[in-house]
C-alpha cells in the first residue's frame, strides 16, 4: 500500500505551512501530497483564508521534486473543462509530469453561492461531471474505456466537443502533458450505481472517502462488477482511501493528542467528535492507525491518503512515515 499525506487548507493555512508540510512528507518518502479544492472555508468561518488549490500546486512544481501531487477533488463548476485541462497541462509541465487530476460534483453549496458560482441539483451535476470528463478526454484526444467506435474516431481527432451542458470548438491543449495521454485520473465517490459506471469507464484510480473497511469494500466491488460490464479489466484501476488519523506515540498520550488535534480542527466537543468519527478517523498509536489501514488493505484498497491531526505538525508527519509506512508496505 502507498501512503500520500492529504491537507486541508481552506480553514487558513499558509502556503508557507502547506508548502512545509509536502516538503517534510516528500523528504520521508510519502507517494504524494493530495490538498483539498474549496474557495472558502467548508466550515462556516468565511472570514478565514484559503488559498486556490492549483496556484498552490504550482507553486509546489517547482519546489518539490519527487511527491507526487493533486487535488480530493476539484469540483466542476470551480473551472470549465478547456481551462481545467489547460492548468492540468501546464503544471504537469512544471512538475515533470507529477500532477493527478480528480473531478467531483461538488457538495459545498454554500461555497458556490457565496462566489456566484453555479450549484444545480445533483442529478444535473452528475450529468455535468460526465460530459466534463468527456470535454477533458476529448481535448487529450483519447476516448472513455467502452466508447462506441464513432466516440473513438472522433476523440483520436482531438479538439471540439458540443453538449448539453459544455462546448469546445476545435481547440488543441498546448502545452501537451507530460504524461501520455493525460495526467492519471482520480474519480470517487460513495453512490452506488452511476458512480460506479463513471469509474469504470474514465478512473485510472477509485477513491472513496471517510468510510469503513466494510463499506469500501462493498463500493469496490459495484466497480470490479462495472467494469466486467464494459469489458474492462478492474485490476486496471488503481483503488484509493482518504481517511483521518491522530496519532500518539504511547495510550497515555493520546488525549493530550486529541486536544491539539481538536484546536487545530476548530472543534468544540472533542470527545464528541471522537465518538462520531469512528468509522473514518483512527485516534489512538501508530499500531491502531497500522491495524486499520491492513483492514483497507483486505478489502482492495493499496493507496491511502492520510489526513493527520494537527496538519502543521512536522514531526507528526514524519513519525508515521518512519513507523507506518514500513508496516504498511507490502500490504
Amino acid at each position: 500500500m502507498k501512503l500520500s499525506l492529504f491537507l486541508d487548507p481552506q480553514e487558513g493555512m499558509s502556503y508557507r505551512t502547506l508548502r512545509d508540510a509536502t516538503l517534510t512528507a516528500e523528504s520521508c518518502g510519502y507517494h504524494g501530497m493530495y490538498r483539498s479544492d474549496h474557495l472558502t472555508s467548508t466550515a462556516d468561518h468565511f472570514e478565514r483564508a484559503a488559498t486556490e488549490a492549483w496556484s498552490t500546486l504550482a507553486g509546489l512544481a517547482r519546489e518539490t521534486s519527487t511527491i507526487r501531487l493533486g487535488t480530493l477533488v476539484t469540483p466542476i463548476g470551480f473551472r470549465h473543462p478547456s481551462l481545467y485541462a489547460k492548468i492540468l497541462n501546464t503544471v504537469d509541465e512544471m512538475s515533470d509530469g507529477r500532477v493527478d487530476l480528480s473531478v467531483g460534483t461538488g457538495w459545498y453549496a454554500p461555497e458556490h453561492l457565496r462566489l456566484g458560482l453555479p450549484f444545480n441539483e445533483i442529478k444535473q451535476r452528475f450529468d455535468e461531471m460526465e460530459e466534463y470528463l468527456q470535454v477533458l478526454l476529448s481535448l487529450w484526444g483519447v476516448a472513455p474505456f467502452g466508447a462506441d467506435a464513432d466516440r473513438v474516431e472522433g476523440a483520436a481527432a482531438g479538439g471540439g466537443f458540443e453538449g448539453a451542458h459544455y462546448r469546445v470548438d476545435d481547440l488543441t491543449i498546448a502545452p501537451a502533458s507530460v504524461q501520455r495521454p493525460h495526467p492519471r485520473m482520480i474519480l470517487g465517490g460513495h453512490g452506488p450505481r452511476r458512480t460506479p459506471r463513471i469509474a469504470a469507464r474514465y478512473a485510472d484510480e477509485y477513491n472513496v472517502d471517510w468510510l469503513s473497511p466494510e463499506e469500501t469494500g462493498r463500493l469496490n466491488r459495484n466497480v470490479d462488477k462495472a467494469c466486467a460490464a464494459i469489458g474492462r479489466d478492474p485490476g486496471e484501476i488503481g483503488r484509493s482511501i482518504l481517511v483521518g488519523a491522530v496519532v500518539a506515540e504511547s495510550p497515555a498520550a493520546v488525549d493530550s493528542r486529541l486536544r491539539q488535534a481538536g484546536e487545530f480542527l476548530g472543534l468544540d466537543d472533542v470527545d464528541g467528535w471522537r465518538e462520531t468519527n469512528r468509522e473514518s478517523w483512527t485516534v489512538g498509536t501508530t499500531d491502531d492507525l497500522i491495524d486499520r489501514l491492513r483492514q483497507y488493505a483486505a478489502v482492495g484498497i493499496d493507496h491511502t491518503m492520510l489526513m493527520l491531526a494537527p496538519g502543521d505538525d512536522l514531526d507528526v508527519i514524519e513519525h508515521v512515515a518512519q513507523v507506518v509506512m514500513p508496516a504498511i508496505a507490502k500490504s
